[in-house]
């Protein structure tokens, strides 16, 4: 089918990653375009992406107040190309494609407002095929808008969720920025001038549609807005912002605008970059190709490596040679002291027998001085005899790093990656934890005398070199059964052995069964420790796998904030929700911190159920840690475990346009059930180290991010997820809940607001649901509307309060109209839509109806009345009364 044709085309990896992208002066410098394998080649696709960037570059220049341009673009293409003349990869790879947004652009971005993206994704019917101009927008435009979220760390300015609001006027305003921006809302079936208004909440129902005008003021914002419309050229500065609007960069960035995220939050803010007097320079392009993988081991054999970090670089080079490297690939090994040597020339892998043969030259003694530089030499020159150069080959450094490296510049100039496994405390701290199980069902441990037991799952879309891997330390535990969902039973005769490794291996031949394995590991002779790995591949490559990543926010902090821990699981680019995940970071000294992972869209976690599972991690004590995220889905109830897309940080669809009578896939269209499955993922180490004589902080709880006003009946219902005592930790001691008529004021001076009674809410742990409801009457007489803002601010024992919450709107409305009369649209605003101003946030509305001409209700905080002598609100004890003229 056509659609199976679509490939990622941009993927950026930034800061923590393996590449960076660079801001050298003005310019923006690394920038990778990586094309999917399975692109047919197609040189036209490279002078699209050429003519998208470069057009792109300009754009970003105008809408940067000319601060900003792209100036060096790697495009990678696939290694079965042939027409072209391609040069060798550096370090630039590709990463698999994600196919659930169809051919809508978009960034997979989870951070926190300012902090840079993870990459942006095109299809190759976006850069090829015009007709999608007409759905989302000039290609140069939209690289921009995705641009924005990807380095800048900033938030779309729509919302199709909450696409209409009531301004601060009472006017319907459309969810956009600016507000100058003009247009009407029409029937989203027919574009006729909508009339249908929801009764509840007094905005027009779903139905109804904003299209904006298609010619505009010149230099209208914004791009995060409505890239789509030609004149639109900005993004949302002070002076255009619409801080009202219920959107995501509201949300997520404190209400601020996006050029004041871009110039003191972000990245790039640092640099301070001054507007470039005169053009900006055209982009250069720069070709590439990645070829067949070759890797080089590199071994650590110094006396330092004596004992169990020998043991341990024997059993992961023999997991990484056994279950790891793919079909096809070439690997050498060198072996170093104070000087390196070859032990195994490059070697192609084409099935177990090499592989085991591969095993049988790893070194088991350690003796001698260390000198990583020379193994990496020797490493290199390996690497050159498949054809005379290292641009883009791997080598696997595993070291226990006590020795100083002084041959970074060559390792820089060799264009090889290298991926580093540290073992032991003392390794350097420039060394890296390599990363590579993504296929791990499970791993568990145990440390001396007992019996290690578990379950894992083995789910329908893997199955196939399905392994159990038992590693010890020194005497063979006395017996190891499998047992498979049918009852077949593996036992310790079953199980290949290496005494020089120290390893069982059991591979279950042909497609392993669906359903639960139990394994148990019988060791009551020797107190040693003993470990079991499970993996196992995809079944098919037409049933794509769940797969699980894990990382950090950042690889190295000096402790003054939290570090984020992230998890993302999806099959196939579809968010894989409602799942238990459980990380694990342990600390080189033993220490061990267990969180879990929430994907609620509170504290840590940018949205809710989009597959990202998030956490605060507040450990302030210095070290080099590693991070195991293990992820369950047992529950097999209807709902739980179905994946569904849950789209933002995309590419603004124009409704304005339907193709042949199509539209945009609906989110409900893409969902799946994956029944019960088990995965664990390695994430790269990352070290913490206070300066010396500095204390560990205490962080206050987290900010939050979900408060919500609604009226039900007589009653105002706040509801908020729970932060903790320190972020999202423990619990908190108190929470001060404000109220005001006004929202600039409240934005503006929370602690000047009213401060309501919580004297009898005791926090719940974080993550919790928290609801706080008191009674609402308020003297309305007249007045069609009451408008009534709230913020939340948490504190904790040692009185370090959050940041202030964001602020929800509760409204209020009594039509003031006869009991016999029936509302028309002419009491409600025109469908036509120019500039305003308005309110912001969460807007909860009820319609209060009586039965006389006027209607007097009394709102009442628990005790408290709000009398309102003119415009300001006066609040006194009282008790509640309620009256009717």
């Amino acid at each position: 089918m056509a659609s199976e044709a679509v490939a990622v085309l941009l993927l950026v990896f930034l800061s923590g990653s393996t590449f960076g992208i660079k801001l050298e002066g003005n310019g923006y410098t690394d920038v990778l375009i990586a094309i999917n394998p399975v692109v047919p080649e197609n040189p036209l696709l490279i002078e699209r992406i050429k003519e998208m960037m470069s057009n792109a570059s300009s754009v970003l220049f105008t809408a940067t107040e000319d601060k900003f341009y792209f100036e060096e673009i790697t495009i990678l293409v696939p290694p079965n190309w042939s027409q072209g003349g391609y040069g060798r990869t550096k370090t630039e790879t590709y990463e698999k494609e994600n196919r659930a947004y169809g051919d809508q652009p978009y960034t997979l971005q989870y951070g926190q407002c300012g902090s840079e993206s993870r990459y942006i994704h095109l299809t190759t019917k976006f850069i090829l095929d015009d007709e999608l101009i007409k759905l989302y927008g000039p290609r140069d435009k939209v690289l921009v808008h995705e641009w924005a979220h990807l380095r800048w760390g900033v938030y779309d300015e729509f919302d199709d969720g909450q696409p209409f609001y009531k301004g601060a006027h009472s006017d319907i305003q459309a969810t956009r920025c600016s507000l100058e921006l003009d247009g009407k809302i029409v029937n989203r079936i027919n574009h006729t001038n909508c009339t249908h208004i929801d009764p509840n909440n007094k905005i027009y129902t779903q139905d109804c549609v904003f299209l904006a005008d298609s010619e505009q003021w010149e230099n209208t914002a914004s791009l995060m807005s409505y890239p789509s419309l030609h004149k639109v050229t900005r993004f949302c500065s002070n002076k255009t912002h619409n801080s009202e609007a219920p959107n995501a960069q509201n949300r997520m960035c404190d209400n601020r605008d996006v050029m004041d995220v871009i110039f003191t939050s972000s990245v790039d803010a640092k640099a301070n970059v001054q507007p470039l007097k005169g053009p900006h320079p055209v982009p250069r392009f720069t070709v590439m190709q990645r070829g067949q993988r070759v890797v080089c081991l590199v071994l650590d054999v110094s006396g330092s490596m004596r004992g169990s970090r020998i043991l341990q670089q024997q059993q992961a080079a023999s997991l990484f040679l056994t279950t790891i490297v793919e079909d096809h690939s070439y690997v050498g090994i060198v072996t170093f002291t104070k000087d390196a040597k070859t032990l195994k020339p490059l070697t192609v892998i084409h099935g177990e027998e090499s592989r085991t043969q591969l095993v049988r030259y790893l070194p088991s003694e350690a003796n001698g001085g260390t000198d990583i530089c020379k193994g990496l030499k020797k490493g290199f020159e390996e690497l050159r005899k498949d054809n005379g150069n290292t641009m883009g080959d791997e080598i696997i450094l595993l070291t226990d790093g006590e020795s100083e490296l002084n041959c970074a510049s060559e390792v820089k100039e060799s264009g090889a990656i290298v991926n580093t496994i540290a073992l032991g405390p003392s390794a350097n701290k420039e060394l890296k934890m390599l990363s590579e199980i993504s296929g791990k069902l499970d791993s568990s441990g145990m440390k001396g005398k007992g019996i290690l037991n578990g379950t894992v799952s083995v789910d329908h879309t893997i199955g196939n070199k399905t392994t159990f891997l038992v590693l010890h330390e020194s005497q063979s535990p006395e017996d190891i059964e499998i047992k498979s969902p049918s009852g077949q039973i593996y036992d310790f005769i079953d199980f290949q052995h290496s005494s020089i490794s120290k390893m069982h291996s059991l591979v279950i031949q042909g497609t392993a069964e669906t359903g639960e394995w139990t394994y148990t590991i019988k060791n009551t002779l020797s107190d040693q420790y003993i470990t079991i790995t499970i993996t196992s591949c995809a079944v098919s490559d037409a049933i794509p796998p769940v797969t699980v990543k894990a990382h950090m926010s950042q690889q190295s902090i000096d402790g003054s904030k939290p570090m984020l821990v992230y998890a993302e699981v999806n099959q196939k680019g579809v968010p894989v929700i409602l799942a238990d995940v459980m990380a694990t970071l342990k600390s080189d000294s033993g220490d061990q911190y267990q969180l879990q992972l929430l994907d609620n869209g509170a504290g840590a976690d940018a949205f809710r159920n989009d597959g990202i599972y998030s956490r605060y991690f507040t450990t302030s004590k210095n070290g080099r840690y590693n991070l195991k995220v293990k992820v369950q889905r047992k529950n097999k109830s209807k709902n739980n475990g179905q994946v569904r897309l849950k789209r933002h940080s995309v590419a603004p669809y124009v409704p304005g346009y339907v193709i042949k009578g199509k539209s945009l896939i609906s989110e409900d269209d893409l969902q799946a059930d994956v029944g019960s499955f088990t995965r664990t993922a390695i994430g790269e180490s990352f070290s913490v180290s206070l300066p010396p004589g500095v204390p560990p902080p205490n962080f206050p709880p987290n900010k939050i991010t979900d408060l919500n006003a609604e009226i039900e009946e007589d009653k105002v219902m706040l509801t908020w997820t729970a932060p903790g005592e320190d972020m999202d930790q423990g619990t908190a001691d108190s929470y001060e809940i404000r109220v005001s008529m006004d929202l600039e004021a409240l934005r503006g001076s929370f602690s000047g607001a009213h401060l309501m009674n919580t004297s009898d809410i005791r926090p719940l742990e974080a993550g919790s649901t928290e609801e706080y409801s008191f009674l609402s009457s308020y003297i309305i007489n007249a007045e069609p509307e009451t408008v009534m803002f709230f913020a939340v601010r948490s504190c904790d024992k040692d009185s370090l309060m959050s940041d202030m919450s964001n602020v929800a709107k509760a409204t209020k409305i009594v039509p003031f109209v006869p009991t016999t009369t029936t509302p028309t649209i002419s009491q409600y605003p025109s469908p036509n839509l120019k500039r305003s101003s308005g309110s912001n946030v969460v807007a909860v509305v009820v319609s209060v109806i009586g039965t006389a001409a006027v209607i007097i209700a009394v709102l009442v905080v628990t005790r408290m009345r709000l009398n309102r002598p003119g415009n300001t609100p006066n609040f006194t004890e009282t008790q509640v009364s309620t009256s009717f003229l």
